[in-house]
């Protein structure tokens, strides 16, 4: 019996050794930023952070007052310098109280198993979850000061309300930043952590009160403040704010660019588990001046919604995005999931189509009042705006500044609608009904794809994949995740360079007679190709240039009937003005050399006192 007894005892010690032994040679998790994103914009600066699924920011020790952490420390491990992780004094003494009472009455787990449950586990009661805990507690110990455990573990902790982390729980329960936390306010914050449901100051004063006085005393015994401080903590009246942070309209491409994220499967556990650094193609500085004017114009419209995003030509980099007039009202993100009809911003498909088969800029087409009698589909009888019509012919530029629909009509007709919809397709534009009406803009799509389509124009026939994110890379600088930058050759150079200046006849009030020149009364500072568009609850402007690709939609998301057609112009007018201070003025160099020639409405000839398209050398 006692060689049995001696061998089992052997036998324990040798696994307690080789499973010692074991967990320490196993690497440890990289916690210290566990389910952490952070969102850098196009200039590496820290714009935005995410910690464990909630909208925070991680909070270094330092910058919290001594008396703050040390609360924590005084009510949750007053051991916490002293032990490798596990307190035996503590868990004995805990023990002992909750077989005498017959019940859970007191808790023994240190502030380093708590972080390693925060992040790596749940607070499921089973003894597997206990022997995992016990694991990963050593390793966190192992791997990391007493300083990164205690700042890991003031960001994980839950703060009831759907707060994570100190900061957020800061500014809810008070306003103000942690740094700026009183003794008594640091209290209270480090008594309700441990139930929330119980000591919330929002679900019950008394509660949280005689909570924040014990988590007082208990810093008084310690010495972590003298006896005056504590008298006057104790005295304290505390004023609550319970208002979580008002998100933005930077929310939305924050949303986006999780998606994007998903899609591409860099949400995994592993590598969450890293912590993220996510470079986006977002210019901060630019979103926060559109975001001032689109604040400008909501009080105006309030019945309306409107999406805008910016794309750069020639890469794949969206740059500035808002699906809404306001985030924290509607999160709605109108220019990725709203498919709607795009009304006149489809002709310059049309147009160019045409330039591909053997029309010129100056092709004559009458505009007047017609019913047309089509093969299968019978009588169609489309209308210009207002009903006007020059009632003589036409060309190509006229039709283009002026959106003569009865011009696009025929061209359709002419090139052939199965054309048309061949190219929608290469742009992802699918299941499109071949009738004359696609000529018009009866074809929904998203105000992304639309702009792409535009951005393609913008960069010369190439077109890319929209992206949100340029690259990711976890907490250590190694990359994870890098956007695909490659383009496909989609439109012909020549007939798109010769569209794009076609395009910028909109903003020529000479080119106006029986209808204005669309843009005519919204120039912009730099030269822009753009084309204007609407339906009875839609108004859009796409515009662009060498530098800037932008995507203006106003509306009605219950698609009733909008009175105001000029919001989407307007925007338009406004967001130019300050991208133009952006970047300098450019315009395409090409192979070709521009002829002077101008579009004279009373005489229908050309003179050579403009320049409007390209010939070839």
């Amino acid at each position: 019996m006692k060689k049995i007894i001696k061998t089992s005892i052997l036998l324990t010690l040798i696994m307690f050794i080789i499973t010692t032994s074991v967990i320490y040679l196993i690497p440890a998790p990289i916690i210290d930023k566990y389910s952490y994103i952070e969102f850098y914009d196009n200039e590496n600066n820290l714009i935005y952070t995410y910690l464990n699924s909630y909208e925070s920011t991680y909070i270094r020790l330092e910058e919290l007052n001594e008396y703050t952490y040390n609360a924590f420390i005084a009510i949750e491990d007053d051991d916490f310098y002293e032990h490798s992780g596990f307190d035996i004094k503590r868990n004995i003494h805990s023990a002992i109280i909750n077989i005498f009472s017959g019940s859970i009455k007191q808790g023994a787990s240190t502030i380093s198993q708590q972080y390693a449950r925060n992040v790596l586990l749940n607070n499921e009661r089973t003894i597997s979850r206990k022997i995992k805990e016990a694991f990963y507690t050593i390793q966190i110990e192992k791997e990391y000061s007493k300083k990164k455990i205690l700042e890991g573990y003031l960001n994980s902790l839950y703060f009831g309300h759907g707060l994570i982390g100190i900061n957020a729980a800061s500014y809810y329960y008070f306003n103000k930043h942690p740094s700026s936390l009183s003794i008594a306010e640091s209290a209270m914050l480090a008594g309700l952590c441990n139930a929330p449901s119980i000591y919330s100051p929002k679900i019950s004063t008394e509660n949280a009160t005689k909570r924040k006085n014990l988590v007082l005393y208990k810093m008084l015994i310690e010495d972590f403040i003298t006896p005056q401080d504590y008298q006057t903590a104790l005295k304290e009246s505390l004023t609550f704010n319970f208002n979580k942070k008002i998100k933005t309209n930077l929310n939305y491409y924050i949303d986006a660019a999780i998606s994007e994220l998903k899609e591409n499967n860099v949400l995994t556990k592993r590598n969450l588990q890293k912590g993220l650094k996510v470079y986006l193609n977002i210019d901060y500085s630019l979103t926060n001046e559109i975001n001032s004017i689109i604040s400008k114009h909501q009080s105006s419209n309030i019945d309306n919604q409107l999406g805008i995003i910016i794309l750069e030509p020639n890469s794949n980099k969206i740059v500035y995005l808002s699906g809404g007039f306001d985030y924290s009202t509607s999160p709605y993100n109108r220019v990725i999931h709203s498919s709607r009809q795009i009304g006149s911003t489809i002709k310059p498909l049309l147009y160019y189509l045409a330039l591909k088969n053997d029309f010129s800029p100056n092709t004559l087409l009458t505009s007047e009042e017609t019913t047309f009698n089509i093969k299968g589909i019978g009588e169609y009888s489309p209308k210009n705006a207002n009903n006007t019509y020059a009632n003589e012919q036409i060309d190509m530029i006229q039709a283009i500044a002026l959106s003569d629909n009865i011009y696009a009509l025929k061209t359709l007709l002419l090139i052939g609608s199965e054309n048309l919809i061949k190219l929608l397709s290469a742009f992802n534009i699918n299941k499109i009904e071949k009738v004359p009406s696609i000529a018009l803009g009866t074809v929904n799509t998203s105000l992304l794809k639309l702009t792409n389509i535009y951005n393609t124009f913008a960069s010369a026939g190439k077109q890319y994949n929209p992206s949100f994110i340029n690259k990711v890379e976890d907490s250590r600088g190694n990359k994870i995740y890098h956007s695909n930058n490659n383009f496909v050759k989609t439109l012909d150079e020549s007939a798109t360079l010769i569209l794009n200046q076609m395009l910028t006849s909109t903003f020529d009030k000479s080119l106006s007679s029986y209808a204005n020149a669309t843009m005519s009364n919204y120039k912009a500072n730099n030269i822009y190709a753009a084309k204007s568009g609407s339906t009875s609850s839609d108004s859009y402007v796409i515009a662009y240039n060498p530098n800037y690709t932008i995507g203006i939609w106003t509306g009605k998301d219950s698609n009733k009937t909008i009175t105001n057609h000029t919001l989407s112009k307007q925007l338009f007018e406004e967001i130019a003005a300050v991208l133009d201070t952006k970047k300098e003025q450019r315009w395409y160099s090409t192979n070709y050399h521009t002829t002077a020639l101008k579009y004279n409405p009373v005489t229908h000839s050309f003179d050579d006192s403009g320049k409007w398209y390209f010939f070839k050398k």
